[in-house]
Formats: C-alpha cells, structure tokens, sequence
C-alpha cells in the first residue's frame, strides 16, 4: 500500500469519522433538546410537588386531631344517653294496648250512656211536648167557657131588662 493510498484510506476513516460526530452532534442536540423538555416536565412536576404539599398542609389543617375525635366521640355518647332517656320517658307516656282498649271500652261505654242519656232527654221532651198541648187544649176551653159565660150573662142580662120590661108592663 502506498502512500497516497494510506492516505485515501485515513481520508475515507476521517470522512467516516465526521459522518459520525455530526450524526453524534444531531443526537447530542436531540438530547439537549429533550433535556430542555426533562427540565420544563422536572419544572412542572417541582411546581405541582409545592401545589400538593400546600395541600396537603391545607388538608392538615382540616383534619381532626385525636383530641377533635375523642370530643367528638363524647358528644355522641352523650347524645345516645340523651336519646336513650328520652325514649325511656317515652315509653312511659305511651299507652299500651291494654290501655288503649281500656279507653276504647269506656269511650264505647259513654257512647251508650249518651245514648240512653238522648232517648231520656227525648222522653221527656214530648212529656213537656204532652204537658204544653194538654195546657193549650185547657186554655182554649177555658177561654171558651170565659166567652160564652160573658155570652151567657149578656143573655141573662139581655132577659132580666126583658123582664123587667114585660113585668112593667104587666103591672
């Protein structure tokens, strides 16, 4: 091998070897490029990071402590005990079914009474309805001995003058 054709073949090896390092330097900004990305997508996840952890703060500060729970335990506790005697004062002003058929009997019994009690009344709503006719009846014929004793009297008065007249004229 001559010279001239080390030297085409070292040529050739460099061209080669430029051929890569612009192919390297193609990929090397490629990657500098998705570095860019990495970083901007590693600025978002940071931001997003700080978003969550202010929320998580946030949700901190809303959560119930052990002290919020054990208080919150005590009212319930409480309010069952409440609820358990108010129920219990409850079931003493309920009536039972014994009870309430007992008041059912009597509201049956007072409806006869109230009954029997109208047909009394009734009874003696005609009495008087008898007792006031029985007096009408003896007013109007009391009226009417009244009138025909005036009747009569004008009669005996009318023939006394009569008579008087016919013995004046007798004698």
């Amino acid at each position: 091998m001559t010279d001239n054709e080390l030297f085409a073949l070292i040529l050739d090896e460099i061209k080669g070897m430029k051929s890569d390092m612009q192919v390297m330097k193609s990929d090397m900004q490629g990657m500098k490029g998705d570095m860019l990305v990495m970083k901007s997508d590693m600025q978002g996840i940071k931001s997003d990071m700080q978003g969550m952890k202010g929320d998580m703060q946030g949700m901190k500060a809303v959560m119930a402590t052990k002290d919020d729970i054990a208080s919150v335990r005590a009212e319930i506790q409480d309010t069952k005990l409440e609820l358990y005697d108010e129920i219990k004062g409850m079931k003493a002003v309920m009536a039972t079914k014994d009870d309430i058929a007992s008041v059912r009997a009597e509201i049956q019994n007072s409806k006869f009474e109230l009954y029997d009690e109208i047909v009394r009344a009734e009874k003696e709503i005609d009495k008087v309805r008898e007792s006031t006719e029985e007096l009408n009846d003896k007013y109007n014929t009391l009226f009417l001995q009244a009138d025909n004793n005036a009747l009569l009297l004008q009669l005996i008065n009318s023939l006394q003058e009569r008579v008087a007249i016919l013995e004046k004229k007798l004698a």
